[in-house]
């Protein structure tokens, strides 16, 4: 009761003065330290818990749109959001629902680096981000991710030929357009080629007596490049031997496992060589040499199988797997051999 009637009293003597009541502290003014108000406090725009309205960011259209890579750069324009940066992420979204990537805002252009890439094609759109809550998105950039190497499909020679020629055909399939080039590492022989509307290739190489490792090799435009090893040996025409080693590619982590190597035969006469004997070698990249001898069938065809590659000590590289082989009645031995990989 007492502080009711003083209060009235209070109100009664500043009317009877005209002095007026202190104004309430400003919330937005710290105290000068003298029981006033200093200068204002800075007022925080940004809520984090508020949306980001009417501000979408601009992605530059990548140049160019298709490329090799799995992950991309973007310059990310943002026009002013109204709110303090620090407070704002870019969130990047692939193909409409998958958010990949958020990183912080840093100015009116953003780069956005290692965007991940799925191969083919790439939907991107960027939004910015505040606090939980999303404002408008992007309009979408599209980019392309080829990084298939063309196919390749050698006709001729077949890998394992033995040949009496000093210059052979090289003839064979890719993607159209796709420059193919053929190296002979024995004796350094080069061509160059250009696959036509169909995709075919066909030129010719000069190879040197014995064997020669032929490399034939595709690049697309975009650096995609498959290349393929062929061992065609030059002699002088006493018989043919083709050699296979299956399968000719295995990880280094699928060892220990076992291949089949087989060579298939053919006497002066060009007849499948029945009772030719063969001499397999085969020598893997930090294995030791190992050998192996059979006869060939009615069909010219002898077979080493189940050869196992042991884990312990072998190592990635190229591997060689060789076969001598007598035809008997006279005639000249023939060997061939041809390449493997360990990867």
């Amino acid at each position: 009761m007492a502080a009711v009637v003083g209060s009235l009293l209070f109100a009664i003597l500043l009317a009877m003065t005209g002095t007026s009541a202190p104004d309430a502290p400003d919330p937005t003014r710290a105290p000068d330290g003298n029981g006033g108000q200093a200068t204002a406090r800075p007022v925080v725009t940004a809520n984090p818990d508020l949306p980001v309205t009417g501000v979408a960011p601009e992605i530059e259209p990548p140049d160019p749109a298709t490329i090799r890579e799995t992950e991309w750069t973007a310059r990310v324009t943002i026009p002013d959001p109204g709110v303090p940066f620090e407070d704002l992420k870019l969130r990047i979204y692939r193909d409409g629902t998958e958010p990949v990537l958020l990183v912080k805002v840093k100015g009116l252009t953003t780069l956005v680096k290692k965007i991940p890439l799925k191969r083919g094609e790439n939907r991107i759109e960027a939004v910015l981000v505040n606090g939980a809550a999303e404002g408008p998105r992007s309009a979408p950039v599209v980019i392309t991710v080829d990084n298939q190497a063309p196919p390749l499909e050698i006709r001729t020679p077949e890998d394992g030929a033995i040949v009496a020629e000093s210059i052979i055909p090289v003839r064979g399939t890719t993607d159209p357009g796709v420059e193919v080039v053929i190296r002979n590492t024995a004796n350094g022989a080069e061509q160059s080629v250009t696959a036509d509307g169909q995709g075919a290739f066909d030129t010719e190489l000069r190879v040197s007596e014995g064997a020669n490792r032929i490399a034939v090799s595709v690049e697309d435009a975009l650096g995609n490049v498959r290349e393929e090893i062929l061992i065609v040996t030059v002699g002088a025409g006493e018989g043919q031997a083709i050699l296979k080693i299956s399968p000719a590619s295995i990880r280094l982590d699928e060892l220990p496992r076992k291949v089949d190597i087989r060579v298939e035969v053919r006497g002066p006469d060009g007849k499948p060589a029945n009772g030719a004997v063969v001499e397999f070698s085969i020598s893997p990249p930090g294995l030791p040499a190992e050998t192996w001898t059979a006869t060939t069938d009615a069909d010219g065809i002898a077979v080493w199988a189940d050869v196992l590659l042991e884990r312990q000590g072998a190592t990635a590289g190229e591997g060689m797997v060789t076969a001598r082989v007598e035809l008997g009645d006279g005639a000249a031995s023939l060997s061939v051999a041809r390449t493997f990989q360990i990867q």
